[in-house]
């Protein structure tokens, strides 16, 4: 019948299908075969047979089956009650649950093993051994299970290491005992390290030979390979002796450190990531692990709204990627903001724009690498303040050898320890801030090199024209400490322009200039793109209005490109607004376009950055004032929402971590042992008190 070859070609994939197979028992009995042969394969049952099978299953069996009939209502030659049996023999077919199932019996053993109930343990210890093996598809969408499933099966030893040659040549007697025991003494301090509690897999000796862990010599050699010293004392203490490799039945699976962590049902429990200072942390921690970290960064705000993709910025080395925070986001969560708001951004994006993270990272370090060097008393501090006790440990080791390999020592030191490292990064921002009137005061020297080019393109009788008028022309160079120095090869080195001994900085020599102009043909002062965003800052920094806020300056300055430019409104749709390089360049357009992007992601901040600014483009005069300046006078509630969502992102990520490590999981090499990248994380967040000491606990739960 064309019903038969139906259900011979595929499970029905729609209700009015389902109706025809449980109105007729032969067809009812055909597809719980076919159900069987996918079960007994471990294959997934297709899914919409599956999607169909579970919307159902939420029903009462009577409300389903009413659905399913009504859909293909016909005469049926089987009683109700027949019907209903079919009906129910479809629901309750396996594959459907599978991996509930699975997960339950392997919870239900491990609660055994743990209360000692040994009979119990091996009942379903034997039922697990006979479950068929988890599909790709199964493996990744339950990873728990998968762990949990590795640890259970590493729970009883099941392969028996034999050797073919127990006296090799060069070899005495009494070796071979002695070596045997040594390699099992090594495999089983290793094995409990893995391990919580009384209960812990080992390796033991009987009869000459080496009853193992695992269950065949395939994960026998990947513990050996995956484990810290195994390799080396397998090759020095058992390799003579001919182990017999030979294959028998998998039962068993290789253990990872989360698999051991999932499977003892271990616990990390989070602190609540409040603070500026638990996100530092939170990175820090990170960048003390190698590899990809890019499953960390945030995905949600609390509120389910997606986090701004350009809000975590990456840096890669080598094989390393380490997180960062886009300065915008930086600047936000580390105030707290009031009507003073507009200085507080700024002088955020000033302090990085002048003085770059890295360039005083590098000075604080300089600094305290040279005091290092010198005969310190204990509880000394360098020039900016670092206390110098925190290095100890490798003060000796900067006593010889290069400045240039100490320094790299020293940065290598700093980067293994977050403590540390946060210290170094706080007087570091410490330093950046009191540099901060520098901008104003002086010229950066791609600024002053670009002056100095000009000058030097005039012509002479140009030259002595100025110079009749304002006075010699020169240079002078300083650093950062305020010292003068020759050169502008000083990478710490500050400049001024000079007329007549006349120290004049950028907005001084500005006006100067200008009046120059005046009354003589001279042409501009050629500049870069880096050139520009300094002048930007400073428009933006020292502007001074005694009719309008600061910000209100800001919004109104930007100029029309032509008659139908929104400016505004330009600026949020610049197509680089999510690109990390882009967002990583400070300017006055950059902060506006993160604010404006971010302010739709937020509930309960009071205000749409974006819409205001089309509305600001929309008017005119007046119009355009009052407008910006009912969003400067509620740009401190936003800002201050805006940074407890932020922060929140990262408290909503590491509980998650918290929960479901396995999903941040891969295996990986660290320090060239092949280690679990969650639990390294663990162990991370730990260090900086992100993560409370883990409670083990013999009771399973979710």
């Amino acid at each position: 019948m064309w019903q038969e070859v139906l259900i011979r070609k595929s499970l029905p994939p729609s209700e009015i299908r389902l109706a025809m197979i449980v109105q007729d028992s032969n067809l009812t009995e055909k597809a719980l075969a076919s159900i069987k042969e996918y079960t007994d394969s471990n294959r997934e049952l297709p899914l919409a047979y599956r999607k169909m099978m579970n919307n159902l299953t939420r029903m009462t069996p009577e409300d389903g089956l009413k659905r399913v009939l009504a859909s293909f209502p016909m005469p049926s030659k089987i009683s109700d009650s027949e019907i209903m049996q079919n009906y129910r023999k479809l629901l309750d077919a396996g594959g459907l649950k599978s991996h509930d199932n699975i997960e339950n019996i392997v919870d239900a053993g491990l609660k055994a093993y743990n209360d000692g109930n040994m009979e119990q343990f091996s009942k379903i210890q034997a039922k697990v051994s006979k479950l068929p093996k988890l599909s790709k598809n199964q493996r990744s969408k339950n990873k728990k299970l998968v762990s949990k499933l590795s640890y259970f099966k590493s729970l009883a030893p099941t392969w028996t290491l034999k050797f073919k040659n127990k006296m090799p040549e060069g070899k005495k007697e009494g070796d071979f005992v002695k070596d045997i025991q040594e390699f099992v003494e090594k495999a089983n301090k290793s094995l409990k390290s893995l391990h919580m509690g009384d209960k812990k897999p080992e390796m033991s000796i009987k009869n000459d030979e080496i009853i193992t862990h695992v269950g065949n010599p395939t994960d026998f050699m990947k513990f050996l390979k995956n484990t810290e010293g195994m390799r080396e004392i397998y090759a020095t203490n058992l390799r003579l002796y001919g182990p017999d490799l030979e294959s028998v039945k998998d039962i068993t699976s290789n253990l990872s450190e989360i698999d051991a962590f999932i499977g003892q049902n271990e616990k990390m429990t989070p602190i609540n990531i409040r603070t500026y200072t638990h996100v530092v942390n939170y990175l820090a921690a990170l960048a003390a692990i190698t590899g990809d970290v890019k499953k960390f960064i945030p995905k949600k705000f609390n509120n389910g709204n997606n986090y701004p993709r350009s809000a975590i910025l990456t840096r890669t080395s080598g094989a390393s990627t380490s997180l960062v925070l886009n300065p915008y986001l930086d600047i936000i969560i580390s105030n707290t903001f009031d009507d003073k708001w507009y200085d507080q951004i700024f002088k955020g994006i000033r302090m990085r724009g002048f003085t770059s993270d890295k360039l005083a990272r590098s000075i604080v370090i300089k600094d305290i690498y040279d005091k290092l060097k010198e005969d310190t008393s204990e509880g000394e501090e360098s020039t900016y303040g670092v206390n110098l006790n925190i290095f100890n440990e490798i003060k000796p080791d900067l006593k010889t050898g290069t400045d240039k390999a100490n320094l790299k020592k020293l940065r290598e030191y700093i980067e293994t320890y977050p403590t540390v490292k946060n210290e170094i990064n706080r007087f570091a921002i410490t330093y950046q801030e009191n540099r901060l009137d520098e901008l104003n005061k002086y010229f950066t020297l791609s600024e002053i090199e670009s002056i100095k080019e000009w000058w030097d393109s005039l012509d002479e009788e140009m030259k002595e024209d100025i110079e009749e008028e304002e006075g010699d022309f020169g240079i002078r160079y300083k650093t950062y400490e305020g010292k003068e120095v020759e050169s502008i090869k000083d990478e710490k080195a500050y400049a001024v322009v000079l007329f007549d001994d006349e120290e004049l900085g950028p907005n001084d020599f500005q006006t100067r200039l200008n009046r120059i102009k005046e009354s003589l043909d001279i042409g501009e002062i050629g500049t870069d793109e880096k050139q520009d965003a300094f002048k930007q800052l400073r428009r933006v920094m020292f502007s001074e209005s005694d009719k309008v806020s600061k910000f209100t300056n800001l919004l109104l300055s930007f100029e029309k490109e032509n008659d139908t430019d929104n400016p505004l409104t330009r600026i949020l749709l610049q197509t680089e607004q999510d690109a990390a390089n882009y967002m990583d360049k400070l300017s006055p357009e950059n902060s506006l376009r993160f604010l404006g992007k971010l302010s739709p992601r937020l509930t309960g901040s009071g205000i749409d950055i974006a819409a205001t600014f089309k509305a600001i483009d929309a008017v005119e005069g007046n119009k355009k004032v009052k407008l910006a300046e009912e969003l400067n006078k509620k740009m401190p509630n936003f800002l201050n929402k805006a940074k407890s969502e932020l922060i929140g992102g990262f408290d909503l990520t590491l509980k998650d971590f918290a929960k479901n490590p396995e999903n941040y999981n891969t295996e990986r090499k660290f320090n060239n042992v092949i280690r679990s990248s969650a639990i390294v994380a663990k162990e991370k967040f730990k260090e900086v008190k992100l993560l409370v000491e883990p409670q083990p606990s013999n009771a399973l739960s979710d």
